[in-house]
């Protein structure tokens, strides 16, 4: 991995609970990591761009609406907007969230027991060779 795609910030959308540094993210939260070396499948998945775009598009024309009214005070303005980040959320999946985290757990667990049998493997490897020698 070169030290350019190392340091790229990553949007990520939590599948399930899960810790992200010193922070405890749960299932649906939509977060930016550091790198690559962050990313865990077990508990994320990239967030597509084009949902960052349309996220992008809604929360500036909702701050354009607001900005443009001279009653309302910048106070009134960031409230109306801490209420309505919910609507910002954008998944363009067909699948719902609980299903792709059931498909990140079984993805996980067939990693895991993909290394377990190789791990198995180099083992009987590692006795054969040993049993040759003697």
């Amino acid at each position: 991995m070169t030290a350019k795609s190392a340091s790229k910030v990553i949007t990520v959308r939590a599948l399930k609970a899960g810790f992200d540094g010193n922070q405890r993210r749960k299932q649906g939260d939509v977060f930016a990591i550091p790198n690559e070396e962050a990313f865990s499948e077990r508990w994320m998945e990239r967030v597509p761009e084009k949902d960052l775009k349309e996220t992008r598009e809604k929360m500036e024309a909702f701050e354009e609406k607001f900005s443009n009214d001279p009653t309302l005070g910048p106070d009134v303005r960031r409230s109306a907007l801490d209420k309505m980040q919910d609507d910002f959320k954008t998944d363009s999946s067909d699948k719902d969230i609980a299903e792709r985290a059931k498909e990140a757990d079984m993805k996980a667990r067939q990693e895991d027991e993909k290394d377990v049998k190789a791990a198995q493997g180099k083992q009987a490897d590692d006795e054969k060779s040993k049993a040759k020698k003697h």
